[in-house]
């Protein structure tokens, strides 16, 4: 079988300034690449060998990233042909026994597409996408040339040439901030239980409220339920400070965790740390009323 190239392209939509625009009724294929180099996601870059230049931030780590690859006609994907994702368990390929997965990498991510095990065809073009959280960060797509005399033409500024059957390792890089997933949160939780001259019980409906460490910005709101228990799920790592509302009546705050909340909150509440998937409980007021 006679060997086949594979290149990458990023081939511009806009035609240069010299040449005439092209009727607005006039609609081509679309072959192009997509990241902050290329007019993409400022905070999404392709890195080498699929581009000359690095993304020069930090990459968010943790992130679960997927690298899709399928046949492109210039408008849609005509067939898939790799699903890679960081779990071997959920990726798909048309290769057979890939062990192939998304992993970090190099202050990126990585996974290599061995294009000997693939079935592509001269002349074809294929299209990696890379999403993140739901959200598609960037594109490349990948033409098949068909001789050694295309592949020394092309532009390195704008395409990744590959040898086919060779390894093409798709890098890439995701800044913090490209997704909002990914930020490492945890739990805060307790009571909020009213004392009387008959008992105490649980008081429902009651407001506690979330602020910022330093006690100024509001972060949420949460109402108690019927047994007068609260939680607030999904709170970003860092320090949080736990107010109540004041109660109706004239009370006094039994429980407390000995910070000072700012007016309109009832005085006490409890100034935490959470840590990355912290569950911290047993944040309990009581209050006493004085009648």
């Amino acid at each position: 079988m006679p060997s086949r190239h594979l290149a990458a392209a990023a081939i511009a939509v806009a035609i240069a300034a010299c040449t005439a625009a092209p009727s607005p009724t006039t609609t081509g294929p679309a072959f192009d690449i997509s990241d902050g180099a290329h007019n993409g996601n400022p905070l999404f870059f392709f890195l080498p060998p699929m581009v000359p230049n690095a993304g020069s931030g930090a990459n968010q780590t943790g992130l679960a990233p997927v690298v899709d690859i399928c046949a492109w006609n210039g408008s849609a994907c005509t067939a898939s042909m790799a699903h890679f994702t960081t779990d071997l368990a959920t990726t798909t390929t048309t290769q057979p026994g890939n062990s192939e997965t998304v992993r970090e990498s190099d202050n990126g991510y990585i996974v290599n597409w061995h294009t000997a095990a693939f079935d592509l065809t001269t002349g074809a073009t294929y299209r990696i996408k890379v999403t993140a959280c739901g959200t598609a960060l960037g594109y490349a797509d990948v033409d098949v040339v068909s001789s050694g005399k295309d592949l020394k033409n092309v532009n390195t500024s704008e395409y990744v040439a590959l040898l086919d059957d060779r390894t093409l390792p798709i890098k890439f890089q995701i800044e913090p901030g490209a997704v909002a997933c990914g930020v490492p949160t945890g739990t805060i939780s307790g009571s909020v239980t009213v004392c009387h001259a008959n008992g105490c019980t649980g008081d429902a409906g009651h407001q506690v409220y979330l602020l910022d460490g330093t006690g100024t910005t509001l972060e949420a709101t949460v109402g108690t339920d019927a047994t007068g228990a609260y939680s607030f799920t999904s709170v970003p790592v860092g320090t949080h400070l736990v107010c109540e509302a004041l109660p109706a009546d004239p009370f006094f705050e039994g429980a407390p965790g000995g910070s000072s909340c700012p007016s309109p909150y009832a005085p006490g509440g409890f100034l935490l740390t959470v840590p990355a998937g912290g569950n911290l409980g047993g944040n309990n007021f009581v209050n006493v009323l004085a009648s």
